[in-house]
């Protein structure tokens, strides 16, 4: 993410009191009750998770972050219905002594039996990107391969990744000079391609230094691919273009890029894809954030502005296009007494019409005076599952929850 000095960066951060209070429903259905999926222990949370969904099961990463030099990992879990239960945390990546750290933000996609995940480790060579791949819904796991790596100290860029079929796709950034990255595998992620360049970006996720990351997103819909990343001017730390670029036959050829967005945000797009119609959010940071929609497979774009109401802000939205005209918009609602957080909630939104129009807002999760972050949607069947963590306004994380319409 951009940097956590940001106020609406931090205000991601919105968490879960022991006692909550679950208003309204959506889509008919009620939520369930907050159920803890793990929690700190034995080790901290590191403060972003990611989730999918394939074949009737959900996919969870997560990282684990600690003083000593075997602290760091990188930890999967899958749930079998829907995220009733889970299974005990299995390590994907421990920390070594060339590969110390973990850096947070990862990456996760499903696809049939396919489940393959990207991170990225720093250590005495460098930062290196990996991607681990299971050929069984999670069960078991290949080893982990090499796609990138620099001995440069500005590193790599956040990770995405996208599967259809057996075409799997990683996009990053080289922090160093700008320019965005990707490798294609025609077999499942055992192999990836030569690595191509996509295009450039100038923006910094740091104010204080030139540390460039076009925090790239890849979208899928069968065939079509759009990969997006964000650009800002003069090496700024808030962006001012959302860039986009479309594949119709799978990633062997794209589109020049289109210009899908000039709205100023933290630069983040967190994308769906489904047939011809394309979603993005990013957000604001005035407090509020941006859907993107194309439906004509990126050729041209419509956005809207989603804006709080006073003392309140709106974190980061997740948004999944879900199936027969649904698509799903899920963010977090912080309320503020000066510069301090009062109370949080987490919130759904529903369209009909593939994004076109949005219902009102309804809470999944209502009033408490603790922080949530990072929320994220997926479908189970034809029903919604939202995980998100919680910890103290400080921004850092307690526990991963998960609630389910019912």
């Amino acid at each position: 993410m951009p940097s956590l000095s940001h106020r609406l960066v931090a205000s991601l951060a919105v968490a879960l009191a022991l006692i909550v209070t679950l208003s309204g429903s959506a889509m008919g259905l009620d939520w369930s009750l907050p159920e803890r999926v793990t929690d700190t222990r034995p080790s901290e949370l590191s403060a972003l998770h990611e989730l999918a969904s394939a074949s009737g099961r959900l996919h969870l990463v997560h990282g684990r972050v600690g003083p000593k030099a075997d602290d760091d990992r990188l930890v999967y879990q899958r749930s079998p219905n829907g995220g009733r239960g889970w299974s005990a945390e299995q390590t994907l990546f421990a920390a070594t002594e060339a590969q110390r750290i973990l850096i947070r933000n990862f990456a996760v996609v499903a696809e049939g039996d396919l489940v393959a995940v990207a991170w990225r480790t720093r250590g005495v060579e460098g930062t290196s990107l990996w991607v681990r791949r299971s050929e069984d819904r999670g069960s078991t796991w290949r080893p982990r391969q090499l796609v990138a790596e620099t001995p440069i100290q500005r590193g790599l860029g956040v990770p995405a990744l996208s599967a259809s079929g057996d075409t799997v796709m990683a996009a990053w950034t080289d922090r160093a000079t700008g320019p965005i990255l990707l490798r294609r595998s025609v077999d499942g992620a055992r192999t990836f391609g030569v690595t191509r360049v996509m295009g450039r970006t100038s923006l910094s996720i740091d104010c204080d230094a030139e540390v460039l990351d076009g925090l790239v997103g890849l979208g899928v819909a069968g065939a079509i691919v759009h990969l997006a990343w964000s650009d800002g001017r003069d090496r700024g730390c808030v962006a001012d273009a959302l860039l986009v670029r479309s594949s119709k036959d799978g990633g062997r050829t794209w589109r020049a890029q289109r210009r899908a967005s000039r709205q100023p945000t933290y630069g983040w797009p967190e994308m769906t894809a489904r047939g011809t119609v394309l979603l993005m959010t990013l957000q604001r940071p005035d407090g509020g954030f941006v859907v993107v929609r194309s439906r004509d497979t990126g050729a041209t774009f419509r956005e809207r502005a989603f804006r709080p109401t006073r003392d309140r802000a709106l974190g980061a939205a997740d948004i999944l296009l879900a199936g027969g005209g649904a698509a799903w918009l899920v963010y977090t609602d912080i309320a503020y007494e000066g510069p301090d957080v009062v109370a949080s909630r987490v919130r759904f939104r529903v369209s009909t019409d593939n994004g076109r129009t949005w219902g009102a807002g309804t809470a999944v999760v209502g009033h408490t005076d603790k922080l949530r972050q990072a929320t994220n949607v997926v479908a189970h069947g034809t029903t919604p599952v939202v995980v998100f963590q919680t910890g103290p306004t400080d921004g850092s994380a307690s526990d991963i929850v998960v609630v389910r319409a019912e």
